[in-house]
């Protein structure tokens, strides 16, 4: 009998209904996903696929303009948007809403540079709530010429950058600032600031920031669950989702908390008193967990 490979399944179907994941036992075996990407600007809306009950985004905030050069000296480059990352619960058949932005404008002799504006995603988590998400926009200049490139992202601080780019060893690098007298950024980046003028040059406008960024992935079930997810080893370790207090852990166990992954060192019960945030401290934190 040939194999499957995951990759090659693109749908399954119980009758008329649309499988959005499949599991043998408590293993993820199969999870559906659907991407898309906009990087225009522009408010766009997305459908939420039936099947689908998370979504894993990258959102980029509009980048600044960088400063016009003057007589003698060159312009500053602008600050880049914010980026985020993360995965939420969405409501199945509902829709989303994304706000991808314009850059700031380059400042001329007579105009100041102008901030980016932010970017956001609203969604239904469940048939009542709605919740936004905002990346925020690049406000003022550097300190040189370069604009500035936003904080990338890495699969160690970001567990759903893996699932979301579909690569375990990926990281997330599209900020590009302008890097030359007045040249624009793009996807979040800085503008450069305009050239220096002289007695034989003027002096050069600012280069516009880098328009807003959104990437969303739509999945069957929590991608992290595919991720982290083995069978049970000897202890009985297994994902447990989100770190919180109250819970009987076990020596193996793997969780998440505040957008980083540990591994329990020993069984016990998760208190307040004893969180992860204290695990490069010297106690009893540091005896339950370690950082993965």
């Amino acid at each position: 009998m040939p194999l499957v490979n995951q990759s090659d399944i693109t749908d399954v179907r119980l009758g008329t209904v649309e499988a959005g994941a499949l599991l043998a036992g408590d293993k993820l075996i199969w999870n559906r996903r659907s991407q898309y990407t906009r990087s225009s600007p522009g408010n766009y809306t997305l459908n939420v696929p039936s099947w689908a009950s998370f979504m894993t985004y990258i959102l980029v905030g509009g980048g600044a303009g960088g400063s016009a050069g003057a007589y003698g000296s060159t312009g500053k480059g602008g600050r880049a948007g914010d980026t985020k990352m993360d995965g939420v619960e969405i409501q199945p058949g509902s829709s989303i809403s994304i706000d991808v932005p314009t850059g700031g404008r380059g400042g001329t002799s007579s105009q100041s540079p102008e901030p980016g504006k932010p970017a956001s995603i609203v969604y239904n988590k469940t048939v009542s709530s709605r919740t936004s998400i905002v990346a925020s926009r690049g406000v003022g200049q550097t300190g040189a010429l370069n604009g500035a490139n936003g904080t990338h992202l890495r699969p160690l601080s970001y567990p759903y950058l893996s699932a979301h780019l579909d690569d375990p060893n990926g990281a997330f690098t599209l900020p590009d600032a302008g890097g030359s007298p007045g040249e624009a950024g793009r996807f979040g980046g800085g503008g450069a600031g305009g050239q220096q003028g002289s007695f034989f040059t003027s002096a050069g406008d600012g280069g516009k920031g880098g328009d807003g960024y959104a990437q969303v992935v739509f999945f069957g079930v929590d991608p992290l669950i595919e991720i982290n997810s083995d069978t049970p080893d000897s202890s009985g370790g297994r994902f447990r989702g989100e770190w919180v207090a109250g819970v009987q852990y076990v020596e193996g166990d793997t969780f998440t908390f505040q957008k980083q992954r540990f591994r329990v060192k020993q069984a016990h019960t998760s208190s307040s008193g004893a969180s992860p945030a204290a695990v490069d401290i010297p106690g009893i934190a540091q005896s339950y967990y370690e950082r993965i």
